[in-house]
């Protein structure tokens, strides 16, 4: 699990050539944003919230920690405009991760009624 998050984090807050030739270049004025930088986000934080949810004991904790990976989502985003790496808080980088931690608990849910169902039958 830190693996994973040192690499979430290293892979943030690349230079922009290299995003560039991952595919995830950075917001750039009055372009829309592409979908390959949208995609990213969706599999980043919400494999990040799956990982942080099956550290959970129970469903409250499984939220918390949703909740959690959306905010280091938020926080790096933050830091990226404060230090220079982004023109602007990047708010639709932030809703992406929001979505993408929303779908890991939907995952999360369904697999588990998924489970119980098998289990019953």
């Amino acid at each position: 699990m830190p693996y994973w998050v040192a690499t979430v984090l290293v892979g943030s807050f690349l230079p922009g050539s290299l995003k560039d030739l991952i595919g995830t270049r950075p917001y750039i004025s009055n372009h829309p944003v592409e979908w390959q930088h949208r995609l990213a986000h969706f599999v980043t934080f919400g494999l990040t919230a799956l990982l942080f949810m099956l550290l959970a004991e129970r469903r409250r904790e499984e939220a918390f920690l949703a909740g959690a990976a959306f905010l280091l989502g938020c926080v790096i985003e933050f830091v990226q405009f404060a230090v220079g790496f982004a023109l602007v808080v990047e708010w639709w980088d932030i809703r992406d991760d929001f979505l993408a931690a929303l779908g890991a608990c939907a995952a999360f849910e369904v697999t588990r009624l998924i489970m119980a169902f098998i289990r019953a039958h």
